[in-house]
């Protein structure tokens, strides 16, 4: 079993430390250095590109963040790194760019995002950048057939579920009752085997990780907004990821 202390050490800062009275956008080069200053651990998102590499982005479409719209898995990595954030202009991250920025200075928490036809190119990928970064750092994600890859082609690396239970059904296209079921509760466990948890925070307490947590798995929560909240989490749960305050460490 690796060590994963690391993941419950520190508050997470949800998509880097952004603040938009400062102008720092969620995911970016700005809201990364931030969380690196302050001293906290960082949660990002990374999708896949056109030509099979990964981007730091949250959204499918970058109309939200960007001047720029349409999907972005129709880009290839050169074309989404010369865009900028609608904010403040500051240019797209890669994946290659997030770890030389972090370069293990803090806990870093990737939420790995893929369409199901796309996962093992992206996992392959991800595991490829992984080989030879230093730092403490684990991945995650709400599909669980992407840990599934993750255990299969790379053990070593740290792997989490990401997972709610008020699971609507508008916002889980292509699911069906019994697949929420399954990924709410965790009954996926057996073949993903991860290593902790980031459950949704105000869907605790629950019985899955009750039983998670009798077993000494470590439990993250999202998104913590406010002291009240972490007060919550700390009830069922060992560590938050945050935005818009900054929590004691």
């Amino acid at each position: 079993m690796p060590d994963l202390n690391f993941i419950t050490r520190l508050p997470i800062a949800h998509r880097g430390l952004h603040n938009v009275e400062q102008n720092i956008v969620e995911n970016s080069y700005g809201s990364v250095k931030a969380a690196i200053e302050m001293g906290y651990a960082i949660e990002i998102d990374i999708q896949l590109t056109k030509d099979g590499q990964a981007i730091v982005f949250h959204d499918e479409t970058l109309d939200r963040m960007t001047e720029n719209s349409g999907n972005v898995m129709d880009y290839t990595l050169s074309e989404l790194v010369s865009m900028t954030q609608k904010a403040n202009g500051e240019k797209l991250l890669s994946f290659p760019q997030l770890l030389a920025l972090v370069k293990g200075q803090v806990p870093l928490i990737v939420e790995v995002k893929c369409l199901s036809n796309d996962i093992k190119q992206l996992v392959d990928y991800v595991a490829d950048e992984l080989k030879d970064y230093l730092g403490e750092i684990c991945v995650m994600s709400f599909n669980p057939m992407i840990i599934r890859q993750f255990k299969k082609i790379a053990p070593k690396i740290v792997r989490g579920i990401v997972a709610e239970r008020n699971m609507q059904p508008q916002d889980w296209p292509n699911t069906n009752a019994l697949m929420r079921f399954i990924f709410k509760n965790l009954l996926h466990w057996p073949l993903i085997r991860p290593h902790f948890i980031s459950y949704h925070l105000y869907d605790l307490p629950t019985f899955c990780i009750k039983i998670a947590r009798f077993f000494n798995i470590p439990v993250i929560t999202w998104t913590v907004k406010s002291p009240k909240d972490a007060e919550h989490t700390y009830k069922y749960a060992d560590q938050i990821t945050f935005e818009q305050y900054l929590p004691k460490k």
